[in-house]
Formats: structure tokens, C-alpha cells, sequence
């Protein structure tokens, strides 16, 4: 399958339109990021000015306590939840778009912008990914908050981290299971977003470890981009305001330019276990 997504992104010339991709996002979360900016900057600003000046930590609850800086600071929250699950919904389906052409052998991106027309279904598709995927985790701290603040009750060290790493495991599950949601959507944009997840489901059921196995698979390629982390770590302490520099440059463009071919490389081999998986299940589905 890695062979296949690297015969994707080479032979078949995708590297440049998936960077594109990644560049056109980047430039509408800037957007996103310079509106806020705009809206709430100022108040924020005024309020992390005043925290500064608190001598201690009652003086800083009382800056949060303030109702008006309460009432900012949870519309702030809002708008940026809002935005950024937005901006994973439109994200996520133009990729996912994109990456089942670029398996499928087409040339053309035309499709891949189609999450713009449907904003809201991206957007609560993103939001139900999030709940249904972590909600384990979610439930395990508001559990937590709720035996320390009504019961008086806490939880030892050992209990906590145990609890943990099974909330982990089954968060882990959950995610291998709804991962396909993104490429059922670009496939069928008719679909609602439970639709999706219950497909993703339905398709990745019994497949879940060998998803898990195949991402390790891809251990050459981000251990490559840890050395290159590290060789930037000490470049960064090399001898010589000059060597330092230009080390720092050429390795950081290095580390950007190998995490980018990373992430790439990955996402279009999801999109081939996608395609194997549907054929799999198809086939089960005729047979049966």
C-alpha cells in the first residue's frame, strides 16, 4: 500500500497539488486567525494586560472573576471552538478529496473544494468526529472534576493512571474506527455525518489493528524527520553567530519541508487502505 501512495505522489505528479492544498489552508486559517485577531484582540490584550499586573494569584481570579472579562473570555472560547472545527471540516474533506484522486489516478482537483459549498455539514460532521470519537475522555474528566469538587474525593496517582491508559486504549479504537468518516464523505457528499461515521464503522470493523500497523509502517519516514529535528537542536548550538544561523535555516526549511512529505505520504496512504477497505467489504457483501 506505501508503494501504491508513493507511485501516487511521484509517478502521478500529486506532491505539488496535495503542497497546494496545504498552503491554500494555511492561508484560510491565517484569515480565520487575522478575524479574530480583529474582533477580540484588543479586549484579550487588555485582559492578559491586567493578569500581568496581579501580584498573586487572587489578584488574577479576580481579573477572571470580573463579569464583563468572564463574558469575553467565554465568547472568545465559542468563537474559537466554532472556527476551528470549521476549519477541520473543510480541511479534512478537500484532503480527503484529494488524496482518493490522487490514488484513483486523476489529474484534476476539481471536486476538491466542495466542503466550501457545504460548511455546515462539514462543520457538524467535524463537531460529531470529536464527540463520538473522544467522548471516553471527556466523560473520565468530568468524572474526575466531579468526585473532587461534590464528593470531596480524589483519585491516587496509580488509579488515575490506570484509568488513564484504558481511557487512552479505548479513545485509540474509536479513532481507527470513525478515521474513514472523511473519505465516505468525499465520496458521497449527499451523506449526513452520522451516515459517515456509522459507514467508517461498518467498513473499518475487523480492520482496525491492521490501520494501526500500517501507520507504523511509516516509522523510517518520521524517524528521518526526528533526525533532521535533532540535527536543527544542534545546529542551534553550534559555535558561531553565522554557522548557527544559516544551520538553523537550511535544517528548519529541511524539517518543514520533510514533515509536509510526511503528513502527505501518510494521508494518501489512508486513502488507499480506504480503497482496499471498500473492495474488501463489497466483495464480503456480494459473497454473502
Amino acid at each position: 500500500m506505501r508503494a501504491i501512495a508513493w507511485e501516487s505522489l511521484w509517478g502521478r505528479r500529486w506532491l505539488g497539488r496535495l503542497v497546494s492544498l496545504l498552503l491554500i489552508f494555511a492561508i484560510v486559517n491565517l484569515a480565520i486567525n487575522n478575524v479574530f485577531g480583529l474582533i477580540m484582540g484588543d479586549s484579550l490584550d487588555g485582559i492578559a494586560a491586567q493578569m500581568r499586573e496581579a501580584r498573586d494569584v487572587q489578584g488574577v481570579i479576580a481579573v477572571l472573576g470580573d463579569p464583563a472579562h468572564a463574558r469575553t473570555l467565554a465568547f472568545a472560547a465559542v468563537f474559537n471552538l466554532l472556527f476551528s472545527f470549521l476549519y477541520t471540516g473543510l480541511y479534512s474533506y478537500s484532503m480527503a478529496a484529494a488524496t482518493l484522486k490522487a490514488v484513483d489516478g486523476a489529474y484534476d482537483m476539481k471536486g476538491v473544494f466542495h466542503s466550501f459549498r457545504i460548511p455546515i455539514g462539514v462543520w457538524w460532521q467535524a463537531v460529531l468526529t470529536c464527540l463520538v470519537t473522544y467522548w471516553p475522555l471527556i466523560a473520565y474528566c468530568a468524572f474526575l472534576w466531579g468526585l473532587d469538587e461534590f464528593a470531596g474525593l480524589r483519585v491516587s496517582l496509580s488509579g488515575a493512571g490506570c484509568g488513564s491508559m484504558m481511557v487512552g486504549v479505548l479513545c485509540l479504537v474509536r479513532f481507527y474506527r470513525f478515521r474513514m468518516a472523511w473519505f465516505v464523505k468525499a465520496k458521497n457528499e449527499d451523506f449526513g455525518a452520522a451516515k459517515c461515521l456509522l459507514e467508517s464503522a461498518r467498513i473499518t470493523h475487523g480492520a482496525k489493528l491492521r490501520n494501526l500497523a500500517f501507520d507504523c509502517s511509516y516509522w523510517a519516514t518520521f524517524l528521518v524527520v526526528a533526525a533532521l529535528a535533532f540535527l536543527f537542536l544542534f545546529a542551534a548550538g553550534a559555535s558561531g553567530v553565522g554557522t548557527r544561523f544559516f544551520g538553523m535555516l537550511v535544517l528548519g526549511f529541511a524539517i518543514i519541508a520533510a514533515g509536509v512529505f510526511a503528513k502527505l505520504y501518510m494521508n494518501v496512504g489512508q486513502a488507499v487502505f480506504y480503497r482496499e477497505l471498500e473492495v474488501e467489504k463489497n466483495e464480503k457483501k456480494e459473497f454473502e
